[in-house]
């Protein structure tokens, strides 16, 4: 744009100068042939006949004639060139807010681009959340894991009962072990009462202590 200008400037004072040049050229010569008409039309004149006072007449007309053309010309072009200053400048205003329409728009671009990439990371982490919801077994299946560990939990629970029951009843024939073991030690403290049972002491602390760690162990 701004060399456009300089060279539209640059035409522009040429044609002003050839314009004013000839303007110039024509005023001279309308000058001459003003004086010569008038050396020639003045009365009493040597030399100057009636013909060629019409001459110079002509010659003066046409002088003028050609300075009103040049002058004409010079203003056609002042005129030209002033339409084509307006319109270079109402182009380079135009131009102007074009460019800043295209730059707002540029930067809503941007915009609108940095809003895209938010979007699709957005849709990358749902994609990525649905995937992961997938993997999460479902409420029937935790549901049914729950019953299957509640009826383990029972079967657990009635094999306890069933064990503490087998303990009683351990410790009760333990019980009646160790009393056994007693009226055998007795037996051997009271040989009149127990005349006919003879038994070994030391088997009958055998049995005692076998007792007593079956005892502790079911406990």
């Amino acid at each position: 744009m701004a060399g456009g200008k300089y060279i539209t400037q640059t035409e522009e004072s040429m044609e002003k100068r050839v314009g004013n040049t000839a303007l110039k050229e024509a005023l001279e010569s309308v000058g001459k042939a003003y004086y010569s008409f008038e050396s020639a039309a003045r009365p009493g004149s040597k030399g100057a006949s009636e013909e060629e006072a019409k001459a110079k007449f002509l010659h003066l007309n046409n002088a003028i004639d050609v300075l009103e053309l040049s002058f004409t010309k010079l203003s056609n072009a002042s005129r030209a060139h002033k339409t084509d200053t307006d319109q270079y400048e109402d182009l380079r205003k135009k131009s102007g807010e074009e460019s800043e329409a295209i730059n707002r728009r540029i930067e809503e671009k941007k915009v609108e681009l940095e809003d895209a990439k938010k979007v699709k990371a957005f849709y990358v982490e749902c994609e990525k959340l649905k995937e992961a919801i997938v993997q999460i077994p479902s409420c029937s299946k935790l549901n049914k894991n729950i019953e299957e560990t509640r009826m383990e939990t029972e079967i657990i629970r009635e094999n306890v009962g069933k064990m503490d029951e087998l303990n009683e009843r351990r410790r009760a024939l333990l019980d009646t072990l160790l009393n056994s073991v007693g009226d055998l030690e007795r037996s051997t403290e009271d040989p009149e009462k127990y005349d006919g049972i003879r038994v070994d002491p030391e088997l009958i602390g055998a049995i005692r202590e076998e007792a007593r760690e079956a005892l502790k162990e079911a406990a």
